[in-house]
């Protein structure tokens, strides 16, 4: 079965407008567009529950209670950790600077 987008998260800052979008198979791709560039990435997670956004954080949670929490940051960077289900910090599996290559 093709990747279906079941959810999409917007949030718009200086850097232009950021995306994450949910698929079925519980990849999301995560992607920043500005005036003069555009960049898309990808991150495959485990499954997902449920999901929420709160202005620039989106979190995912898992059914053990584990989640995955995104910052949209300002200078292009973008944040992602993996928390357990007592809320510690697990993992940061994602910390990427949107438009770092393009000159």
């Amino acid at each position: 079965m093709a990747d279906t987008i079941i959810r999409g998260f917007e949030y718009s800052n200086s850097d232009g407008n950021w995306l994450i979008s949910l698929t079925n198979s519980n990849k999301i791709y995560v992607s920043l567009v500005s005036e003069d560039n555009r960049e898309m990435r990808e991150y495959q997670l485990n499954p997902i529950e449920s999901f929420i956004q709160e202005n620039e954080y989106v979190f995912f949670y898992m059914a053990d209670g584990s989640f995955y929490q995104f910052k949209f940051e300002d200078s292009c960077f973008f944040v992602g950790d993996e928390f357990d289900s007592k809320e510690e910090h697990v993992n940061t599996f994602s910390a990427h600077v949107f438009f770092e290559d393009v000159e």
